[in-house]
């Protein structure tokens, strides 16, 4: 096997581990990514260099997805502990501040 064709293996490894969302695997991947870009350097054909830049691409594309939606996450956790007013409404349909109340507490 070429480092090439390891590459391209590796690349489908962390395409499998991204969408399985398990993420604490992506250090290690990168690291043997790091390793195997040292022996690509050493020449790989245009169309094999071509489909790993493309896969990377795809991989990034994913990655980046991932980190948007877990920094999503983070606000809105960090959102869930603020005890800020929470808006409802009195019986004749006037808007009233209700003080205190974590509107996304779930009971």
């Amino acid at each position: 096997m070429t480092a090439a064709d390891d590459m391209i293996a590796l690349l489908k490894d962390e395409d499998t581990v991204l969408k399985a969302r398990r993420f604490a695997e992506l250090p290690e991947l990168q690291r043997r990514k790091e390793e195997l870009m040292v022996a690509l350097e050493e020449g790989v054909d245009g169309a094999t260099l071509e489909r790993i830049r493309r896969m990377a691409r795809e991989n990034e594309q994913m990655m980046g997805t991932a980190l948007t939606a877990i920094r999503g996450l983070k606000a809105r956790f960090e959102r869930m502990g603020d005890d800020t007013e929470a808006v409802g409404y009195a019986q004749d349909g006037s808007k009233m501040a209700v003080g205190g109340i974590n509107s996304n507490r779930r009971v």
